[in-house]
């Protein structure tokens, strides 16, 4: 009995009710509980929020992204003013087609938008118009062994006298021109180089031109010598002097290479230049080398 009453006496003592939780006590366990339900919540709405973010800024994209393919669709892109503009070469430019380029054509009195070749028949079209300024233009042509070369279709010689021959059959009939030619004596070989640099001539002296006879004066030579460029230009110059101050002067030269008879072809210019005379030199180049173009744009 003994035994009986010690373990009911300890079952007893380990089942003694605990003290009672306080009210404070348990107040602060019910504020922790609601803090962490608003962290959770806070987290949940978090996640939420960002997927939506970023839904709709890859939605946006998209749209964008849509908007500036359907604008480069329907406006192509241009480039822009900040760009490297293309320059385009005056010689290169020839608006009527007539193988003249416009700056050549504005200088003698002519419209560079219309070839006056096919306006010639039409109505009301009047070829003897007189310009404001009287031009006097010389042409000096390369005739020397290297415009026998080929450029393009043709030989540079060739596609040369062409573009002169379009122009005379276009002038005016009171038109001023000359026509002065190198390199067409000896030949290329180093024994006729005396020879060829001397000769310079002049084909058609400066004057009204006679069509007839300024186109015969052009077919009249072939390229085969050397190159004395800067004699040919104080030449042109002499042909000037004669002429009234009010003129306007232009030379016109048609090579393809640079100076080989040592006459200082920018020397002469500078000479043209202290003359006192309205004098434009510009030069058409065929298929230039680095050292022949920029001694010709020196020129020029």
């Amino acid at each position: 009995m003994e035994g009986k009453n010690e373990v009911e006496n300890t079952m007893n003592n380990d089942f003694v009710p605990q003290e009672p939780i306080s009210e404070t006590h348990l107040s602060r366990l019910k504020s922790k509980k609601y803090i962490l339900i608003g962290v959770g919540a806070l987290f949940l709405f978090s996640i939420f929020g960002a997927g939506v973010f970023f839904a709709f800024s890859d939605r946006k994209e998209k749209e964008v992204s849509q908007e500036q393919s359907q604008a480069q669709q329907s406006n192509p892109v241009t480039p822009s003013s900040n760009q490297n503009p293309v320059i385009q070469d005056k010689y290169d430019i020839d608006s009527d087609g007539d193988s003249i380029p416009d700056f050549v054509e504005s200088a003698t009195g002519y419209n560079p938008n219309q070839d006056e070749c096919l306006l010639a028949a039409c109505e009301g079209y009047d070829a003897n118009a007189q310009p404001k300024t009287k031009t006097n233009v010389v042409f000096i042509l390369d005739s020397s062994g290297s415009m026998a070369g080929v450029s393009g279709a043709s030989r540079k010689i060739d596609a040369a006298k062409n573009a002169l021959k379009r122009y005379i059959a276009q002038a005016k009939l009171d038109t001023t021109a000359g026509l002065i030619v190198y390199g067409h004596k000896g030949s290329n070989d180093e024994k006729d180089k005396a020879l060829s640099c001397q000769e310079i001539e002049v084909l058609y002296p400066l004057g009204v031109m006679d069509k007839e006879k300024f186109t015969a004066a052009v077919d009249s030579f072939q390229p085969v010598g050397w190159t004395p460029i800067g004699n040919a230009l104080r030449l042109a110059g002499k042909t000037f002097g004669v002429l009234q101050k009010e003129d306007k002067n232009i030379i016109l030269l048609v090579s393809d290479g640079v100076e080989t008879c040592n006459t200082d072809p920018l020397g002469a210019a500078r000479e043209l230049q202290d003359m006192g005379l309205k004098i434009q030199i510009d030069v058409i180049g065929f298929d230039l080398e680095p050292v022949a173009k920029e001694q010709l744009m020196k020129v020029a």
